[in-house]
């Protein structure tokens, strides 16, 4: 994305010089103004068939991704590693939650482990899905020892296999 703003930017430029050096008089008539959007990535509604990289990222509490269509049925497997973030390990263990709903909030498959503060922890759910079926991923980061506080953050990274 980078590439392309500084071509389009580049290419504004030399427009600009162009116009000024043929028709100094069209330039000093009409001053055009444009701004370069900068986007920047978002997961988002992806179609997932075969397998690949789902996502990685640190959250707080929880966290919901947007909508997944399966390309195709069968049985699909979301694997990663999970490891919390709070700085508060000798107080309370992380326990991750993870869940393949259905769009509706119908729980398909869920797995639950804990974080023993010991570097990356593995987790694996799966469920039975068909072509054209929407899904999404929840994760929850619960404390176990205290109650819900700044503590409950994680670092969660994950690949899907259909």
């Amino acid at each position: 994305m980078r590439k392309i703003k500084k071509l389009l930017v580049g290419l504004l430029v030399s427009a600009s010089m162009f116009i000024t050096t043929v028709s100094p008089a069209l330039a000093a008539e009409e001053t055009v103004s444009m701004e370069v959007e900068t986007a920047s990535p978002r997961a988002g509604n992806e179609t997932w068939t075969g397998s690949g990289f789902g996502g990685s990222y640190t959250f707080t509490n929880n966290n919901l991704t947007p909508i997944k269509t399966m390309g195709k049925s069968g049985r699909l497997l979301i694997s990663g590693h999970f490891y919390g973030t709070d700085g508060f390990a000798s107080s309370s263990p992380i326990k991750l939650t993870v869940q393949i709903r259905s769009t509706n909030g119908n729980v398909l498959a869920s797995t639950e482990v804990i974080d023993t503060r010991n570097g990356n922890i593995h987790f694996s759910v799966a469920a039975n899905v068909t072509a054209g079926q929407q899904i999404r991923l929840f994760f929850d980061a619960s404390s176990i020892a205290n109650p819900p506080g700044i503590y409950r953050s994680a670092f969660v990274a994950y690949n899907f296999y259909l």
